[in-house]
């Protein structure tokens, strides 16, 4: 009896690792191909000089609800992000925005705080009930329009919602969609935010580990094995080899797709650019995010190694800081200069840039009608978060999506 061929992922990142372990659940031989040094695609990083280089800014949502399902939690020992942030006034105060229900004390200093007003209660206890009721998926119109419809100030969605969802989104101007924004409100409330002890290259190597499947790294595809009537039967890869298939799975970025896909579309992506400070002393007070207004050199800032020691040497502290695209083709030298006396002044601070981190496409915009089937060739299924939202969860439920349609299908 000829022995059945293995399954090919081709992409080791979130959505290609997600459905290999669908697959190897479900009893299939898997085969994941990976292009790159190291699983993980834009989630990642790695161990420089001894201290957690993450690629650019990511934080992590433990209450996505497909991480639990695929990851043992207790073992990437997430260290919370406080929940709140440093949040700027018109005239350029910080102040602390904090949720009472982790910090009663903070109540007071809430409805006192300048870019508060009264309506905000009553429009984000709206905001809230939207996002865990069952419509939340139906909310038409962008995150911007969302914000207007539940009443919320001006001044709370220029202090808070467009520094912090902005870097969610990677746009300042919210236009991405109320329905993704609904989730990714829902998760904060359930979980808030996080980063894994070691990184968040933890989180793809677990992933890979526990897959089932065996993950190759360095391996790129460049074209497919068809049957004579069409079928995608298996890969061909640079090294010059042909491998067999019982059906592919395709999870590679987007950008990736003109060569092996021309008539599929990419997704238009969003571009980040993200800066590594190392400083001998904290340039964000906590472990809470401080967000920038439309003035500043930045969006969004982490104090990393507040949150998990292992991000900076001893002595030193890390601060990943997320900077709007117009900020991003300055001089890195002066920008740093600029940022540490706007956050220190009067303070003497030795800082150093450790890394510099620029993606083309760090999200992709997803379209409410994808342009690009899910089996754009017989044999053949995409796994992107462009099908699903551009997040973490979203590349972990398009991998599980395509490993069940595949698996829904006779193989041959």
């Amino acid at each position: 009896m000829t022995a059945r061929p293995p399954v090919v992922v081709v992409g080791a990142g979130m959505a290609g690792l997600a459905a290999a372990t669908r697959l190897t659940r479900a009893g299939r031989t898997v085969r994941v191909l990976e292009a790159a040094p190291r699983p993980g695609g834009r989630v990642g990083g790695g161990i420089a000089r001894g201290f957690v280089l993450d690629d650019g800014f990511q934080v992590l949502f433990p209450a996505y609800p497909h991480l639990g399902r695929l990851l043992t939690m207790r073992e990437l020992d997430l260290r919370p992000v406080d929940r709140g942030a440093w949040i700027r006034d018109a005239g350029g105060r910080w102040g602390r925005l904090m949720d009472p229900r982790q910090d009663p004390l903070a109540l007071g200093q809430l409805v006192t705080a300048p870019w508060w007003r009264t309506r905000d209660a009553l429009a984000l206890g709206r905001l809230t009930l939207l996002a865990f009721g069952n419509d939340a998926k139906r909310q038409a119109g962008s995150t911007a329009d969302l914000l207007q419809r539940v009443g919320l100030s001006e001044n709370l969605v220029e202090a808070f919602f467009k520094p912090f969802f902005g870097g969610v989104q990677l746009s300042d101007t919210l236009e991405a969609a109320a329905a993704d924004m609904l989730v990714a409100w829902r998760m904060l409330a359930l979980g808030g935010a996080a980063l894994p002890a070691r990184g968040m290259q933890a989180v793809a190597d677990q992933l890979a580990a526990g897959c089932g499947a065996r993950v190759e790294t360095g391996i790129r595809v460049t074209g497919w094995l068809t049957s004579g009537t069409g079928h995608v039967t298996g890969v061909r890869t640079a090294d010059g080899r042909s491998l067999e298939a019982d059906g592919v799975v395709l999870a590679c970025a987007p950008p990736d797709w003109p060569s092996l896909l021309p008539e599929c579309r990419p997704p238009e992506g969003r571009p980040a650019f993200s800066i590594h400070v190392l400083s001998n002393r904290p340039l964000v007070p906590g472990r809470r995010l401080l967000l920038g207004r439309q003035a500043d050199t930045f969006g969004v800032a982490c104090p990393v190694s507040a949150v998990a020691p292992a991000y900076a040497p001893p002595g030193q502290h890390q601060t990943v800081f997320q900077l709007r695209e117009a900020n991003a083709g300055g001089d890195p030298e002066s920008w740093l200069r600029a940022t540490v006396a706007d956050l220190a002044p009067g303070i003497t601070v030795h800082a150093t840039i450790a890394a510099c981190h620029r993606s083309a496409t760090a999200q992709f915009i997803r379209d409410s009608t994808p342009p690009w089937p899910v089996e754009p060739r017989p044999g053949l299924y995409l796994a992107t978060d462009a099908q699903v939202r551009s997040s973490i969860d979203g590349a972990l439920a398009a991998g599980l999506d395509a490993a069940d349609r595949l698996l829904a299908r006779p193989s041959g």
